[in-house]
Order: structure tokens, then C-alpha cells, then sequence
């Protein structure tokens, strides 16, 4: 059984989001973003990546539409993960409607970009309270598997391929 485990905490004015760091592989700042064409609200960028262009997807902006956090600085950081920590209907689903719009894309990359008031820290595994049967359907499809409160401020656990996967396949980020 795993009893701690490295997680990027994301900190914003009263919440907290925490990743599970074993969903990206590295960070970049976000330095020379070229705005992109796509019918998807939170696809508004891409980057450049070991030498490659790859799609940014605004986490930051998603946190705030979603979980109603509020940044404390503007300085804005990227997590990398590859495309296959998402589930493959999904990647379809953006190789469809992103990258064959965008033929100028790598397809194997994606950023997600974040407040850089973060850090990746060790943290207890066993902190984190799954949710309810009840609240899990609907939570889970905003990626969020777990919460956990610290003095007065709530953790959120986020999945990337969750929160990704099932809003691609509904379209609820169109």
C-alpha cells in the first residue's frame, strides 16, 4: 500500500489543487505562447517544448471556472504530460477537432497551464477523503476524485485524465 507519494500543490487565494505528480513528466514557463484556432474554450494556446509546438490547455482558467479559485500572482508556469495519460477516445477526439486544424502540432505532448505559486512536495496519501456515491458522478467528471481540508482552506485532488477525458468526450468545454 502506498502511504505518501509526490503531488504538485497548485495554491490560490482560499483553495488548494493538488496533482498527483506521477501525471506529468515536466514543467517550462510560459514564454512565447502563440494564441490557437479551435472550437474549444480552454485549447487557447500552444508552446514550444523540446523543440516541438505543443497544445496548451488552460487549467488555470478551468480551476477558476470550475472550483472558483483565484490566483494570487500572474505568473504563469506549464505541467507536460504526454497525450496518452489520456484515454484514447479522447485523444481521438482532439487529434479530430485540434490537430488536424493545427498540422504544425506535435501529437504526442500536452501542457496544462497553472498559477506558478505551486510547488511538488511528499505528502500522505491517506489525507485525501474519496467523495460519496452520491456527489462522485458529477465531481469526478470536473476531475476531482478526493478532497482533503488543511486549517481553514480545502484541498482539491485532481485527475488530469479524467477531468480531460470526460470533458472532451461530452463537450463540456466547448
Amino acid at each position: 500500500m502506498i502511504l505518501a507519494n509526490d503531488f504538485l500543490y497548485i495554491y490560490y487565494k482560499e483553495q488548494n489543487i493538488v496533482i498527483n505528480r506521477s501525471q506529468f513528466s515536466g514543467s517550462i514557463s510560459l514564454i512565447g505562447e502563440k494564441k490557437l484556432a479551435n472550437k474549444y474554450s480552454y485549447f487557447v494556446s500552444s508552446v514550444t517544448y523540446n523543440e516541438k509546438n505543443i497544445i496548451v490547455f488552460d487549467l488555470d482558467n478551468y480551476f477558476s471556472d470550475n472550483y472558483r479559485t483565484e490566483s494570487v500572482n500572474d505568473t504563469k508556469l506549464a505541467i507536460i504530460s504526454r497525450i496518452d495519460i489520456l484515454e484514447k477516445s479522447a485523444i481521438d477526439k482532439l487529434y479530430r477537432d485540434c490537430f488536424t486544424y493545427n498540422s504544425n502540432l506535435a501529437t504526442d505532448y500536452i501542457a496544462f497551464s497553472l498559477t506558478s505559486n505551486s510547488e511538488i512536495k511528499n505528502s500522505p496519501v491517506m489525507k485525501f477523503r474519496l467523495l460519496s456515491q452520491t456527489l462522485n458522478s458529477h465531481l469526478r467528471s470536473k476531475g476531482l476524485l478526493a478532497t482533503s481540508f488543511i486549517e481553514s482552506r480545502i484541498e482539491y485532488f485532481i485527475d488530469l485524465n479524467h477531468l480531460l477525458s470526460y470533458n472532451l468526450l461530452n463537450e463540456v468545454i466547448v
